[in-house]
């Protein structure tokens, strides 16, 4: 049968690489959201180098498999989704992305910091080495997808409500987090000052 299954690849253990071998026809599908600090921040508690690990060891111990990866592409990972792709490619692993909906979306992001986002992507995409069908995906979230999402003052403030909320509980420094923000001054500005008002 063909069997195909989707994982975070926080675990991998001898007794699923055996189970997963007596399949002929495999594809593992990994959710991995940014790679380094992005991804430990979107996919928290989970560490970047354990994980990384795995989907190799995966790799490696299951060469009849089909490996693939898909982003979720959102505003905290927008600025690292050329360095996933690198990874990606530099380790033979297929790439897919989707685009990310809810109140920690792009609904929050305005209409200029998603140019920000586009113009960063036009002037870094030189620096690494896509395929054709990944140059075409992200060159048109440059120009045409993201510019265009629609952007709501109500997702933008539940987005910072909710990422001051998190930082809190995670006691996570201004720093930490407004690196992962890129050009985009005033949401750092904003975040930094909320989190400057906490006491851990």
């Amino acid at each position: 049968p063909n069997v195909e299954f989707i994982t975070n690849g926080t675990i991998c253990n001898d007794k699923h690489i055996s189970i997963l071998n007596t399949f002929e026809n495999l594809s593992l599908r990994f959710s991995i959201d940014g790679i380094d600090d992005y991804y430990e921040f979107i996919r928290y508690p989970a560490k970047w180098n354990e994980v990384k690990t795995n989907i190799l060891n995966y790799k490696n111990q299951l060469p009849n498999a089909h490996i693939e990866t898909v982003m979720t592409v959102q505003p905290f990972n927008i600025f690292n989704i050329l360095e996933w792709t690198q990874w990606a490619n530099d380790n033979n692993i297929e790439t897919h992305w989707q685009l990310i909906g809810g109140d920690m979306g792009w609904g929050a992001i305005t209409t200029k910091e998603k140019q920000l986002a586009a113009d960063f992507l036009f002037s870094n995409y030189r620096k690494f080495k896509l395929d054709q069908k990944q140059l075409v995906t992200i060159l048109n979230y440059a120009k045409n997808t993201i510019p265009n999402l629609p952007f709501t003052v109500q997702e933008r403030e539940q987005f910072i409500f909710k990422l001051v909320q998190l930082c809190k509980h995670r006691k996570l420094t201004a720093e930490s987090v407004t690196k992962l923000l890129g050009p985009w001054k005033e949401l750092q500005e904003i975040i930094a000052m909320k989190l400057s008002c906490i006491a851990y």
